[in-house]
This record gives C-alpha cells, sequence and structure tokens, in this order.
C-alpha cells in the first residue's frame, strides 16, 4: 500500500509539477491507525521514471524508423531496377532503328522531309538534300546537307554530332544532354532541334524542353506532331 502510493504521487509531482522537488505524502500506520507525515525527496524517483520511460520510446521509435526506412529503401530498389530495365529497352530500340537507318543511308543518296506541327494548325516540311547515319562504331554520326524550308535549319547546328542518349553520353557538353533536356538525339552543346524530346501540351516545362525546332517555334514551345521520312534519290 506504502509503494502504491508513492509511485501515484510521484508521478503527480512530475506532471503537476512540484518547484522544490518534494511532496507531503499522507502514510497510514497500519498498527495505530493513525495520520503520519512524512516528507519524500521526489527528485531521485522522477529521473528514474523519465529515463526508463524515454528510453522504452526512443527502441520504440528507432525500430519504427528502421523497419519503415527499410520498407522504403526497398521500393526505391525495386523502381530504380525498373528504370533502368525501361531505359536499357529504350536504348536497345534506338540502336536498332538507327542501325537499320545506317544500312539504308548507306546504299546511295538519300534525302531527308520533316513535317512539323504546331498546336495552332500550323504547319512546317523542312528538306535537305543529303542526309546519312553512320554506324554504331562512329556513334551513329550525322551527316546532312541541301537544307530547304520557309525556317531557318535547325539540323546544321547537329550535323556531324554523334547521337546520344540517357545511357550513351556521345555529344560536346559536361553532362548529358538527354538527361538535361529529356530524349535522344544528335545533340552537341546542346541543340536546336529535338524531335525525340518529352511530349508536352504546347507549353513545356523548361525551356528547351519537349519537341523542340528552335527557329520555327523557339525554346519555350513543344510541338504537337512530327514525322521524319527519307527517300532516295
Amino acid at each position: 500500500m506504502l509503494v502504491r502510493h508513492l509511485i501515484v504521487l510521484t508521478v503527480s509531482s512530475v506532471c503537476f509539477g512540484n518547484p522544490d522537488d518534494t511532496y507531503i505524502a499522507p502514510l497510514i500506520d497500519d498498527p495505530q491507525r493513525a495520520p503520519l507525515v512524512a516528507l519524500l525527496n521526489t527528485s531521485d524517483i522522477s529521473q528514474n521514471i523519465l529515463k526508463s520511460f524515454g528510453k522504452q520510446l526512443n527502441e520504440k521509435v528507432d525500430k519504427l524508423i528502421k523497419q519503415k526506412f527499410g520498407d522504403i529503401q526497398h521500393r526505391l530498389q525495386e523502381l530504380e531496377g525498373k528504370c533502368k530495365t525501361l531505359e536499357t529497352d529504350c536504348s536497345a530500340g534506338i540502336k536498332k532503328r538507327n542501325d537499320k537507318i545506317h544500312i539504308l543511308t548507306s546504299q546511295g543518296r538519300y534525302e531527308l522531309r520533316i513535317d512539323l506541327h504546331d498546336f495552332d494548325n500550323n504547319q512546317l516540311m523542312p528538306n535537305t538534300k543529303h542526309f546519312y547515319i553512320s554506324n554504331e562504331t562512329s556513334k551513329y554520326k550525322i551527316n546532312v546537307y541541301g537544307y530547304s524550308g520557309s525556317a531557318t535549319d535547325c539540323l546544321d547546328y547537329s550535323n556531324n554530332g554523334r547521337f546520344t542518349t540517357l545511357d550513351r553520353d556521345n555529344d560536346d557538353a559536361k553532362d548529358n544532354c538527354a538527361r538535361r533536356h529529356p530524349g535522344a538525339w544528335w545533340y552537341k552543346d546542346c541543340m536546336h532541334s529535338n524531335l525525340n524530346g518529352h511530349y508536352y501540351i504546347k507549353t513545356p516545362v523548361g525551356s528547351w524542353n519537349g519537341i523542340i525546332w528552335y527557329h520555327w517555334k523557339g525554346a519555350n514551345h513543344s510541338l504537337k506532331a512530327t514525322a521524319i521520312m527519307i527517300r532516295r534519290l
């Protein structure tokens, strides 16, 4: 009974405060059934209870954080793996396409035509009289000349440029242009055109992002549709 009273009084003093760390506790002397008065110093008891409670709380919080962090880390690893697989599949598809274009343009002289459409129903059809893509060893370097069209040539900047993707940095910039301006293209430092950029509804997120033909619509306007065609002369 005495111990029960002491615990209750100690918790009470901790919760409601006791400026001088003391508490006057009425005790019952069982043989005499007469009230006694004892002066108790509760500071040591209070500190021990707080230390024990704090230790248990910290252990539970640490366990919860480690458990949740482990779950988040596992999910991030899964997501990273999926992204790498997607990038690898995308790069493999681009490689196959560029290999086919190289084989085609190696068989003779080819011209290039590009159809560009914006979101205001305007159209541009630039044309080049010569178009050639080198092989994988040369990083699919592009060779174009003989431009004609109503807007200034944007492919001329890419001429003799190597093809860059997210996982193949072949451009002349310090960083990877395909990551700075998401896409896959004949970047240099970086580009005046990017017809493999992300698709946006007219206005891209940031300058030079999206499907860009700079000398027609500028760096802040992503195109609605494009088509790239070649024909043997």
